[in-house]
This record gives structure tokens, C-alpha cells and sequence, in this order.
């Protein structure tokens, strides 16, 4: 924000610790925070600069049930309330299905099927049916 010269850089950030809820944690550095706690301060950082796409890489990887589960639910808040394009890339089907709008199943590298959650749930496609099963 700083080599961008935005003004309000303070008040951006503690917007953002508020959405999360860790306005108690703005003065921590990584290391003091849980694992759940440092995901949800990277999505954070990448949303001060208020993008209109958003990139989340397996974003969820290596953290328990009940904290992604947790992360889903700001995720899908996210969405919403910065009217916000997420592109999330993961192997877990079921993880993506609550909170997508559409989905697209790839296949070493190539596309498979595309759709909604019910358009994929549907899908006539043998590939899309094996990944299904897990």
C-alpha cells in the first residue's frame, strides 16, 4: 500500500483485522499466531489492496476440519461483502461445492466439465463421476 501511495493505509489494515475479528492481533507477528489465525491474515493482506479477482491455491491445506470449516464461512463473507471473483484451486470437492458458484473439473490440465454444483453433481462424465466418489 505504501509503494502504491495509498492514503488511509492504518485505517484499510484495521478494516480488515475487524472483518476477521483480530483487532487484538494487529500487533503480533506470525509466529504468535495459530495456523488457522495466519491463513486468514494472508487472505487479509491480499484484500487491502482490494483486488477484483482473488487466487486462493489450496488455501485450506493441513488445517483441521473445524477450522476450514470455519475459513469457508469468512470466505463465503468475503465473497459477498467485497463483491469479490475468487478462483479457488483445490482436490477436494466437497470443500469447493460450499462456496462456488461454478465449477470447473479439470483433468491433467484439461478441462472436463463445467457447471454449477447441481450441473456437476449431474455430470454424465466418467471422470467427473470417479473424482465424485471421494
Amino acid at each position: 500500500m505504501k509503494e502504491r501511495k495509498e492514503s488511509k493505509v492504518k485505517e484499510t489494515v484495521y478494516e480488515m483485522l475487524g472483518f476477521f475479528g483480530f483487532q487484538e492481533h494487529g500487533q503480533k507477528y506470525p509466529h504468535q499466531l495459530s495456523g488457522g489465525q495466519q491463513q486468514l491474515v494472508a487472505i487479509a493482506r491480499s484484500l487491502v489492496l482490494k483486488p477484483e479477482i482473488l487466487l486462493m491455491d489450496e488455501p485450506l491445506a493441513n488445517l483441521d476440519v473445524k477450522l476450514k470449516r470455519k475459513i469457508l464461512d469468512h470466505i463465503k463473507k468475503l465473497k459477498q461483502y467485497f463483491d469479490l471473483t475468487i478462483i479457488y484451486v483445490n482436490h477436494d470437492h466437497k470443500e469447493a461445492f460450499s462456496i462456488a458458484d461454478k465449477v470447473v473439473v479439470l483433468n491433467d490440465g484439461e478441462i472436463v466439465e463445467t457447471g454449477t454444483v447441481e450441473q456437476i453433481k449431474k455430470s454424465e462424465n466418467e471422470y467427473v463421476k470417479y473424482f465424485l466418489e471421494y
